[in-house]
């Protein structure tokens, strides 16, 4: 890859961007009872909330990732009571050990994509890996084939520290959702 430098530089720069604008907004909201929250409504929490991710990630390999990136989420992630890493795609998977290793990071969600191929069962060897690395797994369902996975992938009884993100399209569909969950013992939060 060229130009390492200049990329390595033009993230420096964003970095102190980013911390100036997202602390001058925090300093506007916190005292909201509500809490804050982040774009995805993955966390919510009283204190500095982000939920980071890097598209960039997919274009490059793991050892060009942990040169350019790891330090910038390593920053990042320091800088937040709370954050969660949005790992997108197929192509960012390669990434997982990395982001797995990054202390400050207290939970990543794979967006696995039922159209592209993956389906929410054939990811538990994922799901493990997160888990064993102390890591809170976020997982969304929101199309029909993706919330028909749920069921069974509760079923196999997935790491502790599990967030669901369920969006069924009816009613319905819902009360089915609550009434398998609830058979299989697990407590709503």
């Amino acid at each position: 890859m060229t130009h390492q430098e200049e990329v390595l530089a033009l993230e420096r720069r964003f970095l102190d961007d980013f911390r100036t604008v997202y602390f001058t907004l925090h300093d506007i909201i916190k005292d909201n009872p509500c809490g804050i929250t982040t774009w995805n409504r993955a966390l919510m929490t009283e204190g500095p909330v982000h939920c980071m991710q890097s598209d960039f990630s997919c274009m490059i390999s793991p050892a060009a990732f942990r040169r350019l990136g790891k330090w910038y989420l390593d920053e990042q992630a320091g800088l937040f009571a709370n954050v969660l890493y949005h790992l997108d795609g197929t192509n960012a998977l390669p990434h997982l050990p990395m982001l797995c290793g990054i202390a400050k990071l207290d939970g990543i969600q794979v967006v696995y994509q039922v159209p592209h191929g993956k389906r929410i069962t054939e990811l538990m060897p994922i799901w493990r890996q997160i888990a064993a690395a102390g890591k809170r797994i976020e997982i969304w369902a929101q199309n029909p084939a993706e919330l028909a996975d749920v069921l069974p992938f509760l079923e196999m009884r997935p790491p502790r520290g599990l967030k669901l993100n369920l969006f069924p399209q009816d009613r319905e569909a819902a009360d089915a959702l609550v009434e398998g969950i609830a058979r299989l013992g697990y407590p709503f939060e």
